[in-house]
């Protein structure tokens, strides 16, 4: 792939139905890092792509995953993810900056994802994305605080009317953190699918 594939799975977990969305509020003060993901992870590929994760403590509150992404031709593929955690309750998430993962990204596309990760044993992690459609529709209806941008496409077939309909192009949410947290603490159905699987390497 052109794109290294973790950083292609973490931009694929903002980017759905062709909308983007980001904060600009994290969704907690950064907590305590989680030394359960600290090591040497594998992802878990179908297809057998030879991606690893090292993740480790940057600072004192924050971590960093460096993703080494083993191609084809032998060349490495390497990226730096820095993050924070923020732990709401039952859930656990990462809190990345768009603009540190993306180059070239502009003023107004500029904060926050969140990344909500789980464990199901101590040598199993797993990344979710959230359901797009939850998202957009709470900014739309003012359940969260924020800013809906819409993009005017021509459908396929075109009608007679040559009529454009409107398509949500991105959202930002400006709602407080701790809004954000109630709000994901309370909706069901928030997260789609479990987009990436690593294997802890002993």
């Amino acid at each position: 792939m052109s794109k290294n594939l973790i950083l292609f799975a973490l931009v694929t977990i903002l980017l759905s139905a062709c909308s983007q969305w980001v904060s600009v509020n994290p969704l907690t003060p950064p907590a305590e890092p989680d030394k359960k993901m600290e090591g040497l992870w594998k992802l878990e590929s179908k297809e057998n792509d030879k991606v690893y994760l090292h993740i480790g403590k940057k600072t004192e509150n924050t971590m960093v995953a460096l993703s080494v992404e083993h191609k084809g031709d032998g060349s490495l593929d390497i990226v730096e993810i820095p993050f924070f955690i923020s732990r709401t309750g039952a859930n656990n998430f990462l809190n990345v900056r768009y603009e540190d993962i993306e180059k070239g990204v502009s003023e107004s596309d500029k904060g926050y994802i969140f990344v909500k990760y789980s464990f199901s044993d101590d040598n199993t992690l797993s990344f979710y994305q959230f359901n797009p459609e939850i998202i957009n529709s709470a900014v739309q209806s003012g359940k969260l605080k924020g800013e809906v941008y819409y993009r005017e496409t021509i459908p396929n077939p075109a009608p007679e009317s040559g009529d454009k309909e409107k398509t949500i192009d991105s959202v930002k949410i400006n709602d407080t953190s701790e809004n954000m947290v109630k709000f994901f603490n309370s909706e069901g159905n928030m997260y789609v699918d479990e987009i990436l699987k690593f294997i802890r390497v002993k």
